[in-house]
């Protein structure tokens, strides 16, 4: 869990690729028969949004914290955890996304501290709200998650899969 908490780990990254998610109106410019491959194929979606949050890791990682195969873990965990995400119910997927944004502002003045050698009490308790966020984000997705997984399996029934659940399109509905 530690490992989870620590800037190791930059879970806030995951908000990059909901950001970028949320704004996929631009697909619209790309030429006709990838928009149709990428609005019917879930695997393709699945391909992007991984190697997206994969360029960002490593983008991120020019100080070579991260070796190509350390990178590809990285991107691996971030991308389970985005998964785990994307099926929570409203509530809790608005709390974890907040959590996520703040934990990337925070994340930004921590850096911004460390450049400039400034006060190390500030410091102190900008790690101390990191963590804070890091385990709200840790006590409500899995509680989200769950939440999600009942309603959807009381909802589809006997032909439910959890595959399906985990990767396959989501069907919304006027809930």
């Amino acid at each position: 869990m530690d490992n989870l908490i620590k800037k190791e780990f930059d879970i806030y990254l995951i908000i990059v690729l909901i950001l970028i998610v949320s704004g996929n109106y631009i697909g619209e410019t790309l030429p006709c028969n990838i928009q149709k491959i990428m609005t019917e194929n879930i695997f393709v979606k699945h391909s992007i949004g991984f190697c997206t949050m994969f360029f960002f890791i490593t983008y991120g990682n020019m100080d070579n914290k991260l070796n190509m195969n350390q990178s590809l873990l990285q991107t691996l965990k971030l991308y389970i955890i985005y998964l785990f995400l994307s099926k929570n119910n409203n509530y809790t997927f608005i709390i974890c996304c907040f959590c996520l944004f703040v934990m990337y502002i925070v994340h930004l003045y921590i850096k911004e501290k460390e450049m400039k050698k400034e006060n190390d009490n500030i410091k102190t308790m900008y790690e101390k709200i990191m963590t804070i966020l890091s385990l709200i984000f840790w006590i409500v997705l899995p509680i989200g998650f769950f939440m999600y997984y009942n309603k959807k399996k009381i909802e589809i029934g006997g032909s439910f899969n959890l595959f399906k659940f985990l990767v396959g399109n989501s069907v919304c509905d006027d809930n």
